[in-house]
């Protein structure tokens, strides 16, 4: 059992005095619940912190899939018209051009996506990319 054991004497005399002795058994159990209160609130709190990152990462996901999509789409698309151009009775060298010229600029959009994702995760200095600032160049 804890306890707390304690003596004084009274002045300069060793024959008169106090003693005490006091029980510190519920002190030591209410320790012991602050300590696994501690620790479950630690625990959830770091279970917290994960499903924050979780559903950042799951956010993240989604953006970069969006950004990378559209000009991988817009790509096919311009492929797929060049060759209905070649495939006419009578090709129209210039729209294949131009569609293929299409196609070439949005290979580069996405070229540029994936750059400034790649940026993102480099250790460059505060303020040189970030990933509203990669999307604001991408969409002009």
């Amino acid at each position: 059992m804890p306890v707390l054991v304690g003596a004084a004497t009274f002045g300069g005399r060793h024959d008169q005095g106090v003693a005490f002795v006091v029980d510190l058994t519920e002190r030591k159990r209410v320790e012991e619940e602050i300590r696994e209160s501690e620790r479950r609130y630690s625990e959830v709190q770091m279970e917290l912190v994960h499903a924050n990152r979780v559903a950042t990462m799951g956010q993240l996901s989604a953006s970069i899939a969006d950004e990378v999509m559209q000009p991988i789409a817009a790509t096919v698309t311009n492929a797929q018209a060049a060759l209905r151009f070649l495939n006419a009775q009578r090709p129209n060298l210039e729209e294949v051009r131009q569609a293929l010229g299409a196609a070439v600029k949005d290979g580069n959009r996405t070229i540029d996506v994936i750059d400034g994702i790649r940026a993102l995760n480099k250790k460059a200095p505060h303020g040189r990319t970030t990933w509203r600032s990669t999307r604001r160049c991408l969409r002009s």
